[in-house]
């Protein structure tokens, strides 16, 4: 968050006009070096679109109110679905569900696999699981039971992937 998106972003929702460096709003659009990157529709629908993929466009799209943009492996996603930039219709992101089970029963049987619940640095438990794998093979099997259990199975390990970050969402 920046103080120019926050003020911005406060203006817009509160429907007043404000200029700040290169964003400003008519409390009804919000511009970006001239181009439209949210707007309300007279029905109160908000729409959000990324003309120009850059650090500046995402974080100010991120300082309204029910937007979540970020990029991974240069895929945009927005409320954490991928995105084309494109102008849509502001969705709110999905609840997150407790993974842990999820993981246990689509990896049940699969020998070197195991199955814990995933903790913050804080020592927190959070929604997501851990899976610790003995080698590759396993891991690809794992990854692949995740995806077809409708599961998001991450790398947590960037050099050998044995230990996969699973997460789950509520469906659409």
């Amino acid at each position: 968050m920046t103080a120019i998106g926050t003020n911005i972003a406060e203006a817009w929702k509160a429907g007043k006009k404000r200029v700040l460096g290169n964003t400003y709003t008519d409390g009804t659009v919000v511009w970006l070096y001239d181009k439209a990157i949210a707007w309300r529709e007279p029905d109160g629908t908000v729409m959000v679109c990324c003309p120009v993929q850059s650090h500046t466009t995402v974080s100010r799209l991120n300082d309204l109110p029910g937007v979540g943009v970020h990029t991974e492996r240069g895929q945009l996603f927005l409320n954490g679905r991928p995105w084309n930039g494109k102008p849509t219709k502001l969705r709110p992101a999905p609840k997150p569900v407790d993974a842990l089970p999820l993981a246990q029963r689509a990896l049940e049987g699969l020998d070197g696999a195991v199955v814990e619940r995933h903790r913050r640095a804080d020592g927190d438990e959070t929604l997501d699981a851990v899976v610790r794998c003995v080698d590759g093979k396993v891991a690809y099997a794992a990854r692949q039971r995740c995806k077809a259990a409708g599961l998001d199975a991450r790398a947590l390990d960037g050099r050998t992937g044995l230990v996969l970050r699973v997460s789950a969402h509520e469906a659409d």
